[in-house]
């Protein structure tokens, strides 16, 4: 099975993130139930960073905003999350956000196979037919 990519990761965990925070359960909570059921290394490793700093009294954004795993756009969507009141609505975005990314990603490969299949042959042909041609 393969691991999915960054922008599916982020997809799933902000999906979650949203769903855990829409049932009350507390910021620092949720980012440590998240960090244990990350499949992704870094994802966790993040979190977890994240997790303790959010315990000690920083603000999400700012944490995310340290982990270089995060962009500056997804910090300043939680930034604006936080201060308008509208956390839950802003969790769901970055969740549509990322799993628009990555069903791009997967089209975008799927699209890409057969121009690849199609070059590799024109390669392996133009590499092939001078070493046909002098045999005859």
């Amino acid at each position: 099975m393969s691991r999915p990519s960054s922008a599916a990761s982020k997809a799933i965990f902000y999906r979650c993130f949203a769903t855990l925070f829409s049932a009350g359960v507390h910021v620092g909570e949720c980012l440590s139930i998240l960090a244990r059921q990350s499949e992704s290394p870094e994802l966790r490793n993040a979190l977890e960073t994240v997790h303790l700093q959010v315990m000690q009294g920083t603000r999400l954004s700012v944490c995310v905003r340290k982990q270089t795993l995060f962009s500056g756009f997804e910090a300043e969507c939680l930034a604006s999350g936080e201060m308008g009141g509208f956390f839950h609505a802003t969790l769901d975005g970055l969740a549509e956000h990322w799993e628009q990314v990555s069903r791009l990603q997967h089209q975008l490969r799927q699209q890409l196979i057969y121009p690849i299949f199609v070059v590799v042959i024109a390669i392996a042909c133009v590499a092939v037919l001078p070493s046909l041609l002098h045999r005859s």
